[in-house]
């Protein structure tokens, strides 16, 4: 029976874990998890370095079904996201931004899985990269 009452909380908390697929993980503001389908990342969810906006994420995964629209003033030349929950990302769904002709760079360090049919829509350039280390030049934190 406790081995059975063990099993039934492993894979409730399994499946509770699996509901929130884009998780703020607090160390540029707020933590936990945001409303979805059509996640709406603003820059009050960041923070703001010169021309770049950063965001952290404990988890980033999108379903077929489901989109990320990144937001924030139209001074901003950079997006630059990163995940730090120790999984890798699973991309299936629409990732945008409505700030005008901004970079987006997604970093994950345990990888980046992108389905075939996950769509990007941005005016700027988009890279997924999963390095351990990114350096900004001075100009770029200004």
């Amino acid at each position: 029976m406790k081995q059975r009452a063990l099993s039934t909380i492993s894979l409730t908390i399994i499946a509770l874990s699996t509901n929130a697929e884009v998780t703020l993980d607090g160390t540029l503001g707020r933590t936990g998890p945001l409303p979805g389908p059509d996640y709406l990342i603003g820059a009050d969810l960041g923070r703001q370095l010169g021309g770049n906006l950063f965001h952290s994420f404990r988890d980033f995964n999108l379903k077929s079904h489901e989109s990320a629209t990144f937001s924030g003033p139209n001074s901003i030349n950079n997006i630059i996201g990163r995940v730090t929950g120790g999984n890798p990302s699973n991309i299936d769904g629409l990732i945008r931004s409505s700030i005008p002709n901004a970079n987006l760079y997604f970093l994950n360090p345990y990888g980046i899985i992108r389905a075939h049919k996950s769509t990007p829509q941005m005016d700027g350039s988009r890279l997924p990269v999963s390095p351990q280390v990114v350096k900004l030049s001075p100009q770029m934190t200004d």
